[in-house]
């Protein structure tokens, strides 16, 4: 037996060295905007993507730190009564199931559509002002700073007049070869932000 095969390991450190690799690959995924099932769920929809933001490194990750224009509509999917006090429910399922075909326009124009659960990012949420009596809230990430221009939810009803609006708000944006907006990036002295 060679002393480095996995039989002369320690049983625990072989599982770590899998582990090890496996999350290599997965931070490699990561990113290229391609994130593990437990950080993201993507859901693809004939009208549109809506991307599922779990928790907050999903959101930092995914949104945040992307050169992509992101709008984040934040909603509430709990049924416990006390968690979901003060939220109007009707009005989140509403702009969910509006969601999937506003997101055709927007993904023409590669503006990304995210959802998140407030629950889920609560620490977002209030970082962002979001608060559960004001559900649901859109926000469109169009900078590399930590900003979000807050949307009209009802809007989402009407995917070309949303299409509308986002470009209006995108104006000073720059954009890359395809045509398609990029965030901004701030700039301090010789340094990005």
């Amino acid at each position: 037996d060679h002393p480095h095969s996995d039989r002369a390991m320690a049983p625990w450190l072989s599982n770590s060295v899998r582990f090890l690799c496996a999350a290599t690959l997965m931070a490699g995924l990561a990113s290229r905007n391609c994130l593990a099932q437990q950080d993201i769920d993507m859901t693809q929809t004939e009208s549109g993507l809506v991307t599922r933001l779990a928790d907050v490194d999903a959101f930092e990750e995914t949104v945040l730190k992307s050169w992509s224009i992101w709008i984040v509509v934040f909603t509430s999917t709990s049924t416990d009564p006390v968690k979901s006090r003060g939220i109007d429910r009707g009005k989140c399922d509403e702009m969910v199931s509006q969601l999937t075909n506003a997101a055709v326009e927007l993904n023409k124009m590669n503006v990304q559509v995210g959802l998140a659960d407030v629950d889920d990012l609560s620490q977002i949420a209030s970082e962002f002002n979001v608060r559960k009596r004001m559900l649901p809230v859109a926000l469109l990430f169009k900078t590399r700073a930590r900003d979000g221009d807050k949307l009209k939810s009802d809007l989402f009803a009407n995917p070309s007049e949303l299409k509308t609006v986002v470009e209006e708000h995108l104006v000073d944006n720059p954009r890359d070869d395809a045509g398609y907006h990029q965030k901004i990036t701030l700039t301090l002295g010789s340094g990005e932000l």
